[in-house]
């Protein structure tokens, strides 16, 4: 996408959503970016343009930008870029997924402008998409094993019935034998007793 409107540098960052506590944005892709821009990958959301972008779900354009605010880097040097544009990711109900910050040496044009526009909520929809795989997968694992586990259980709750069982016959049984030995008592008593 970088490329294809003709930007300078880019990053894209996602939503991390996992605990609802601690929701933050992770840098997960870049372009031509300074490693040493990149030493914090975690954003706090509302932290910094990017965090912001994200807090406030509008796109951000930027022109005149502060000359210490970043720089495009090549072999032959460092040039402060023209334009920056922030690009939240948010589905089509309002559902933030992360955001796209691009660096524009030039200014950008409406149809690139229009594009970015367009390709954005696209992009929202395919990470949402790969989120709910995602969950979904951990789910049904999560289920396997408690299905795994309950199976377990039930096999040893089986077992623990069958020793039950045994135990209950091998009393039946000796009751028997003790009602038969008493019998025989009575009987060899009344022997006695005669």
């Amino acid at each position: 996408m970088v490329r294809y409107v003709q930007a300078d540098q880019g990053t894209i960052s996602i939503a991390n959503k996992e605990d609802e506590a601690d929701e933050h944005l992770m840098i997960v892709s870049t372009y031509g970016v300074s490693q040493d821009r990149l030493k914090k990958n975690r954003i706090e959301v509302g932290e910094g343009l990017i965090g912001s972008t994200y807090r406030d779900k509008e796109k951000k354009t930027m022109t005149n930008l502060p000359a210490d605010y970043i720089k495009v880097e090549s072999g032959l040097g460092k040039s402060n870029p023209a334009t920056l544009i922030l690009l939240p990711l948010k589905t089509d109900d309002g559902e933030m997924q992360g955001v796209i910050e691009l660096a524009f040496l030039n200014e950008v044009s409406d149809v690139a402008q229009g594009f970015l526009d367009q390709v954005a909520g696209v992009i929202a929809l395919n990470i949402h998409a790969a989120n709910l795989n995602h969950k979904t997968t951990r789910l049904l694992k999560q289920s396997k094993e408690q299905t795994e586990e309950l199976q377990a259980q039930e096999e040893e709750m089986r077992q623990n019935m069958e020793e039950l069982e045994a135990t209950q016959e091998e009393l039946k049984r000796r009751e028997r034998e003790y009602v038969d030995k008493i019998r025989d008592l009575e009987v060899e008593l009344k022997k006695f007793s005669s």
